[in-house]
């Protein structure tokens, strides 16, 4: 009877033994389904119970989605909506919409609103590095003839866009242009899409409009003061969008604009580059 005890311990017998044997086998049974390191979120999850075909299937679907976002919504902010105000006669106000306007969320300091307010003419100052010496330049946007390029355009100053860009390309009796290029030279990414053309205001002496390329709709950030009255970049009929779109004039400080179109430059690409570009130092709205 001890003998046969002894050999019954020894084997693992009685309830603890029976017991311990049955944990082994329902870990070894367990472990099949775990995975390791375990899947940290829900998706992790399912693709680690997806074969390798099902897998290449749902990355494929994603990215479908994903470029026709893109396609949808574009690469710039979300498009809010802006509300022009106009003066009549009576003195109501009367409401122009410009819809669409790719200038993300940040509109005259509103950023819950989707839908914002704001005036016909309001005014931007622009502290430009002239000789050596700050010198004032002050513009009057016009919102109600060119929303969305008034709206473009302000919106850029506010977020400080143009602060530390240069006028760089000069051509006296025409045009000087900048906008897009810091003091290195190198092209600042516009942080919004290119608008819709607006070519409703002619390029007198001293308005300020958009350079865009060949594309009517591809003006972004870079802009131009009219020297002269450029007629020939005025909107013309036609079955295609055409001209370029003037949003507003030049107040105060057209004499700085004169002084630095006749500035040493150099050719290439076609245009003239200031040897040493003019800095905007400080972009404003003035209220």
């Amino acid at each position: 009877l001890k003998l046969q005890f002894l050999y019954f311990i020894g084997s693992g017998g009685g309830a603890g033994g029976v017991g311990k044997t049955k944990k082994r086998k329902r870990k070894r049974k367990d472990s099949k389904n775990t995975h390791y390191p375990p899947p940290k979120n829900k998706m992790q999850s399912i693709m680690a119970r997806l074969r390798p075909g099902q897998k290449a299937a749902l990355v494929a679907v994603l990215m479908v989605i994903t470029v026709y976002w893109v396609a949808l919504v574009g690469l710039g902010g979300p498009p809010p909506h802006v509300v022009v105000n106009k003066p009549v006669n009576n003195g109501e106000v009367q409401h122009h919409e410009a819809e669409n306007i790719a200038i993300g969320s940040e509109v005259d300091g509103n950023t819950d609103d989707k839908a914002v307010v704001v005036d016909d003419k309001p005014r931007v100052e622009l502290i430009v590095r002239l000789d050596g010496q700050k010198e004032r330049v002050l513009i009057e946007i016009d919102r109600y003839t060119a929303p969305i390029t008034a709206a473009n355009f302000i919106a850029l100053v506010k977020q400080g866009f143009y602060n530390g860009c240069v006028f760089y390309r000069a051509e006296p009796g025409f045009v000087l242009q900048g906008g897009a290029r810091d003091m290195s030279g190198r092209s600042k990414k516009p942080p919004y899409r290119p608008i819709p053309l607006e070519a409703k205001l002619p390029n007198n002496r001293g308005t300020i409009s958009m350079a865009r390329s060949n594309d009517p709709n591809s003006a972004s950030t870079e802009f131009f003061i009219n020297i002269r009255d450029n007629n020939g970049l005025n909107a013309k009929e036609g079955p295609r969008p055409n001209g370029y779109a003037a949003f507003g004039t030049v107040i105060e400080g057209m004499s700085v604009i004169d002084r630095a179109v006749v500035k040493p430059t150099a050719p290439g690409s076609g245009i003239h580059f200031l040897l040493e570009p003019v800095e905007i130092v400080l972009a404003r709205v003035l209220h």
